[in-house]
């Protein structure tokens, strides 16, 4: 039996997400003060142009509207494409800044944590059902920032964020 399984993972489904991640992501931190990335981190240099996952606490049913393909109704693994994909860019002010993609997955992140953290505490269901449905906000606003009836996820600025939807129609 996989230490998966408690999330809902068969072998077959663990194997082929496995087979194409470099790395399961635990933590939204990516640089520490020296400037080295965290292992298990977003910018983990074994995800320079592979993938990574970050396993879901609870399963994430996206919002109806999400325009990217899945290949299922649910999902419990995510993946994390390559720092290739979404690499950090440098502000005129010199400061380091993080892709849109990246951004998404750092609110992924978190909550997914204070998800399990929770849930793991037995803390009150209607603790865990509002932090699931944040989950579930943020899974589907990465996949496609652009959903009927949900506000889109934005900047500090107040710049919507590109979603994948978004980042591959562009």
């Amino acid at each position: 039996m996989s230490e998966y399984s408690q999330y809902g993972l068969d072998e077959s489904t663990l194997k082929e997400i496995l087979s194409i991640s470099t790395v399961e992501v635990k933590t939204a931190d990516t640089y520490k003060d020296g400037g080295n990335a965290y292992r298990q981190g977003l910018m983990d240099p074994r995800m320079s142009e592979e993938f990574g996952h970050i396993v879901l606490a609870l399963p994430v049913v996206p919002h109806e509207g999400v325009r990217v393909p899945l290949p299922v109704k649910q999902i419990e693994v995510l993946p994390v494409p390559p720092i290739a994909v979404r690499p950090s860019i440098t502000l005129d002010n010199g400061d380091r800044s993080e892709d849109d993609l990246t951004h998404k997955l750092v609110d992924v992140l978190r909550i997914n944590q204070r998800l399990r953290e929770n849930r793991d505490a037995g803390a009150p269901q209607t603790i865990v059902e509002d932090l699931h449905e944040l989950l579930t906000y943020h899974v589907s606003t990465y996949l496609d920032n652009e959903l009927e009836g949900w506000p889109p996820a934005r900047h500090r600025s107040g710049r919507p964020i590109q979603g994948v939807y978004q980042f591959c129609s562009n």
